[in-house]
């Protein structure tokens, strides 16, 4: 170990990789072995495989790791999802920022709009490497060993997870010499800024947040209370005493029975047959108590099937702290995903039964209520002495839009966004009422103009005929269409001569011109993502010193812990300075605040306090 740690001391950077026994680090999957090399181009590197929990090696211990892990400390590391690594590794080894994660890179230098980012395939692809292992760690698990629980899964050949794990790190560190080779300079300074980001949420998913185990029961007894009480109304109605709302094909029988037909259909296959589109939609817009039943019970169970279910498996271990995983490549925009659990599908408000959401969803969720007896974020708590402050960017898609308008002189849309709110003003504007019959259609014509729907989409919605819709359709883009219709203008041009487009922070998309329609979604939804993204960077120096932590962010807002003394002073003022400065846009992006000192669900207004 001494030898390998002097040899380490001359390299520059480390490329790394761990094999574990499973992907729940958190809950208790273990540390098989780690795999490190140079980062060096021309002469192939040597690479190191250092077993930790084999059962057929002479394994490492934590002490014998001292000589290295002094080393290591001090040097630049890189790899492939390099957080999974430093979490997993975290009590063997310490690595100090900056953090180079080579697949938001490879995402960002990748010119199709929806790559494979796995590594073996990228090392085929881009770097004609063809992995020499014979199989994926998860099939060598099953195919070696009798399943068990896999943080209880430590047996396996060093030699096959050694080999594999060697070439990861190989791969990684050629990706990165490959693409960081050739890039834009604009590209460089967009991964630069996902460099800090990464240490960002490598932070942020390193806290986590707390959770009160008495309230999981209760609302996870209570939510599931009420799918058992649709499944039995559904069974009942349908006459079908094992029907399954999530299947297809027996919701799809279930229509035909009722004589129900959807709205939109699935694409045809190639005997040019069209199967039935039973989505949520088309669920909702029929109005049948049956298949508003479904959507509910599916709603109802994206709930319990995702965050509830993996709590209860913290609560088996006694850990009383949740943590999750970001991923700053996983969407076509750039904006930020979250999976295990994905937090960003949390319900956000109290839940009204008997009600469907205002904006074409199954359950409405309301933040104001009235009814205020039933709430998923009740389960999340902040830590003894903390409380939640929320910073939400108020319509902050409408104002990116609105400012991509103003670039080609048509500053409409932007002036809208000066209102509390933005949905009633265009309806005063176009239709010269702002009743909430006219707010809603506002509000999805102008979901239509970021997210490119098509009027079978917005008439869905608004619940209205196609020939209403092509109506409305024209009085809102007589209105606000000039400026849409001159950026759209630019994009066509440039996806024709250059073949993408980007974003004001210099992400690319790739899109055929014929879909040049859903590059300005693209080009609002990467601003956004990246502007939020970005933001946590430059206030990490001042949470710092204020001892205030972000634990959850989401496209549009971040969460943080913040000291209860904290919330009496008027320093939270410069946090809103700096998250307010709406750089690269020229203005300010306003924010709205809401602080808990109870739980999640139980927010209230917030008003920085004034300097004495």
């Amino acid at each position: 170990m001494a030898e390998l740690a002097k040899l380490a001391a001359g390299w520059d950077a480390i490329s790394i990789d761990c094999e574990t026994t499973g992907l729940k680090t958190w809950l208790g999957d273990s540390v098989l072995g780690f795999g490190i090399g140079e980062l060096r181009q021309g002469e192939k590197p040597s690479y190191y495989y250092l077993p930790i929990s084999h059962f057929d090696a002479d394994n490492i211990s934590p002490k014998m790791l001292a000589p290295l892990r002094s080393v290591l400390a001090e040097k630049r590391v890189l790899g492939w999802n390099l957080k999974f690594d430093l979490h997993a590794l975290a009590k063997l080894l310490k690595f100090k920022p900056p953090f180079y994660d080579v697949l938001p890179l490879a995402r960002i230098m990748s010119t199709e709009e929806r790559p494979i980012l796995e590594l073996n395939y990228v090392a085929s692809s881009e770097l004609g490497y063809i992995y020499q292992s014979e199989a994926k760690t998860s099939e060598f698990y099953r195919s070696h060993i009798d399943w068990e629980p896999p943080r209880k899964m430590k047996r396996w050949s060093v030699q096959e997870i050694g080999t594999k794990c060697c070439e990861d790190v190989h791969c990684a560190a050629q990706a990165y010499l490959h693409f960081s080779k050739d890039i834009p300079e604009s590209l460089k300074l967009l991964y630069r800024r996902e460099i800090g980001l990464t240490e960002i949420l490598y932070e942020m998913e390193r806290r986590g947040i707390r959770f009160d185990p008495d309230e999981l029961e209760e609302v996870g007894g209570r939510l599931e209370g009420l799918m058992d009480g649709l499944l039995a109304d559904l069974r009942g109605d349908t006459g079908q005493e094992l029907f399954n709302p999530r299947s297809s094909p027996q919701v799809e029988k279930v229509m035909e029975g009722l004589k129900i037909k959807p709205r939109v259909y699935n694409k045809p296959k190639q005997d040019g047959t069209q199967s039935p589109k039973w989505d949520r939609d088309n669920l909702l817009v029929v109005g049948h108590p049956v298949a508003l039943g479904i959507a509910q019970y599916r709603a109802l169970g994206t709930q319990t099937g995702g965050f509830i279910s993996l709590l209860r498996e913290y609560v088996e271990l006694l850990l009383e702290i949740m943590h999750f995983s970001y991923q700053n490549w996983g969407t076509v925009t750039g904006r930020l995903s979250a999976k295990d659990p994905n937090v960003q599908a949390m319900a956000k408000g109290w839940l009204q039964l008997g009600e469907l959401g205002e904006e074409g969803e199954a359950l409405a969720w309301s933040e104001d209520g009235p009814d205020k007896t039933l709430a998923v974020r009740t389960i999340f708590i902040p830590r003894p002495g903390y409380a939640f402050l929320d910073a939400d960017y108020s319509q902050i898609e409408m104002f990116i839009a609105g400012w991509y308008m103003a670039q080609v002189g048509h500053p409409e849309l932007l002036g809208l966004c000066q209102n509390e709110d933005v949905h009633r003003a265009t309806a005063l504007l176009v239709w010269g009422s702002e009743t909430p019959e006219f707010r809603k259609r506002a509000k999805w014509f102008n979901f239509g103009l970021l997210y490119g729907l098509g009027l079978d989409a917005l008439a869905l919605r608004i619940g209205c005929s196609l020939k209403e819709a092509t109506k409305y359709r024209e009085q809102y883009y007589g209105t606000i269409g000039p400026g849409y219709y001159r950026v759209m203008q630019d994009i066509r041009a440039w996806l024709g001569t250059r073949g993408y487009v980007q974003n004001v922070y210099g992400r690319r998309y790739y899109i055929d011109v014929e879909r040049a329609y859903i590059a300005f979604n693209y080009m609002v939804q990467g601003s956004v993502g990246d502007f939020v993204k970005f933001r946590e960077a430059r206030i990490k120096k001042l949470c710092w010193q204020l001892k205030m932590y972000p634990v959850l962010t989401t496209h549009d807002d971040i969460l943080f812990e913040v000291p209860l003394a904290l919330l009496d002073s008027p320093r939270i003022g410069q946090l809103v300075d700096i998250l307010e400065d709406g750089a690269p846009f020229g203005m300010r992006l306003p924010l709205k605040l809401k602080v808990s000192r109870t739980n999640l669900a139980e927010m209230e207004d917030y008003r920085v306090p004034k300097a004495a």
